[in-house]
């Protein structure tokens, strides 16, 4: 009579011995490429990704200049205008002429500054002028803004000048900058940080509030997976 095998028997035929102890070579190859490939990729894409270390600070945007006053240097009478209301004035410019009071020969106001003309009263001929009446302003015809910071002493020691800094205004509209200045004594608001900004065409209101964001450290994403040496 013939022996025959059980099941769970130890004996098994030498092909499936083959099937499942030993899988296909060009699977192993297959797999192999792909893993290596895969670590590869990721390696070489956190190698040039950087990542940025920010510190998060309140800020206030301001203008760079404010407008000018323009004065009546003493009493006289206004003899002509040689500006009218939105003329732009370069520095040195005449602005108007005046008959002093106490003198007897005719004089002209230049512009200390350069500006747009806003009148404050009318400007009429004879008119009577006061010492340090103040008769129109000088605004700056291309206003540039900046930002001002002030940060806490722990922060202080990470803040270099030409860092990149980055505004969340209103919704998801974000303006960037760089630190500007830096000044070294402590108030007691703490050290306030100049940031001057990018955008040059466009008008903020001044004492606009938000948040900003200072990259104090961009690192490449790969450091993350180098353990450091202490």
């Amino acid at each position: 009579m013939k022996n025959l095998k059980t099941p769970g028997s130890p004996l098994r035929s030498r092909e499936l011995d083959e099937i499942v102890g030993r899988p296909p070579h060009w699977l192993v190859q297959w797999g192999l490429t792909a893993f290596f490939a895969v670590i590869t990729m990721v390696l070489t894409m956190s190698y040039f990704i950087r990542y940025p270390t920010v510190l998060r600070v309140d800020a206030v945007i301001r203008p760079d200049s404010s407008f000018v006053m323009v004065t009546v240097p003493s009493d006289g009478i206004l003899t002509g205008m040689l500006v009218t209301e939105g003329t732009v004035v370069n520095t040195n410019d005449p602005l108007f002429r005046w008959y002093p009071a106490k003198d007897n020969t005719e004089r002209m106001l230049r512009a200390t500054h350069k500006g747009k003309v806003l009148f404050l009263t009318s400007m009429r001929r004879g008119k009577k002028l006061t010492r340090g009446q103040t008769l129109f302003f000088l605004v700056p015809a291309s206003q540039l803004f900046h930002a001002e910071i002030y940060c806490k002493d722990e922060d202080f020691a990470h803040i270099r000048s030409g860092q990149k800094v980055l505004f969340s205004l209103t919704g998801q509209e974000r303006v960037t900058g760089a630190v500007a200045y830096i000044n070294p004594l402590r108030t007691n608001k703490g050290y306030k940080v100049e940031v001057s900004l990018n955008e040059k065409n466009r008008n903020f209101a001044d004492g606009l509030r938000c948040t900003a964001e200072i990259v104090i450290k961009e690192e490449r994403l790969i450091s993350r997976f180098i353990p450091k040496s202490k």
